[in-house]
């Protein structure tokens, strides 16, 4: 049996909403009438979900691609490297160095834009030179909701989106993921870490380094959805309302280890962690 086929008696198995099914049947005919395809790849829910589906419809027809630069975090890449694996698909690393890019270091509201025109281009690269005919991205239904100046450079750069395509909400990715087994269909969302300075503000290796270290040490207390902010030298944590009381019990140690991070001052945001924070200024 095809591993489209299992996969499809697996789904079929798991007793899901037949919405959801016939939302994978879609994205797997829309896959399967490719040829080949590079996925733009970073380890998170969306483009792992979608390399898997990838996988499935075109088995060694597809290859995840993940530009690593300065913006992702350790922790993120050693992810995406495991689920790599444990899916199967194959899976390459393509290096840049975002920072050189004028117009995304110095911060400004379509900072994205230009992250996003880079990183599909040498994906774009990578599937001229190794024979892979699309480029795939992960863009679902839910970002249309938001501000996403990236999605320009979808567009510009001739990549697909197939999750868009077949409908697909990161409710029903989370869901399919689910029931496909796969590790990520309950890890937070991992936005790269320019996304943790305000717009305006440069992008610095030094900061980068700063958020990626606090956000790792607020990791081995045990807190999982939460954001370090950085403004200047103020750290603003976010956390999930319901750990709010854990953060104010151990604000001490955490005040002095953000203090050996280069921070002066360190403040909790009574609103809890949200995504997209620093976009509320945009909207108001």
């Amino acid at each position: 049996m095809k591993k489209i086929d299992q996969t499809q008696q697996v789904l079929l198995n798991k007793g899901l909403p037949a919405d959801l099914i016939v939302k994978w049947q879609k994205l797997q005919e829309n896959l399967s009438s490719l040829d080949s395809a590079a996925v733009a790849y970073s380890g998170g829910v969306d483009s792992t979900f979608l390399a898997y589906a990838a996988y499935v419809a075109m088995d060694d027809k597809m290859c995840a691609v993940l530009i690593q630069s300065e913006v992702e975090a350790d922790a993120q890449l050693e992810k995406a490297d495991l689920w790599a694996r444990e899916a199967g698909f194959k899976y390459v690393r393509v290096f840049r160095e975002v920072l050189k890019i004028p117009q995304f270091a110095s911060n400004p509201t379509n900072r994205c834009y230009f992250c996003k025109t880079s990183m599909l281009h040498l994906v774009k690269k990578y599937a001229r030179e190794n024979g892979y005919s699309y480029v795939l991205e992960g863009q679902n239904m839910d970002d249309q909701q938001d501000y996403r100046p990236g999605q320009k450079a979808v567009t510009e750069q001739g990549a697909l989106s197939p999750l868009k395509d077949a409908g697909l909400t990161k409710a029903d990715i989370r869901a399919l993921a689910h029931a496909l087994d796969l590790p990520v269909w309950d890890q937070p969302s991992s936005p790269c870490l320019a996304s943790r300075f305000p717009y305006g503000h440069n992008i610095t290796r030094e900061g980068l380094e700063r958020v990626m270290k606090g956000e790792a040490y607020l990791r081995e207390w045990g807190f999982r959805e939460m954001r370090v902010r950085i403004h200047e030298d103020i750290a603003r944590i976010e956390v999930s309302s319901e750990q709010i009381g854990k953060l104010l019990e151990l604000s001490q140690d955490i005040t002095r280890y953000f203090k050996t991070l280069g921070f002066l001052y360190v403040t909790l945001d009574l609103q809890g962690y949200r995504q997209g924070s620093l976009n509320e200024g945009l909207k108001a």
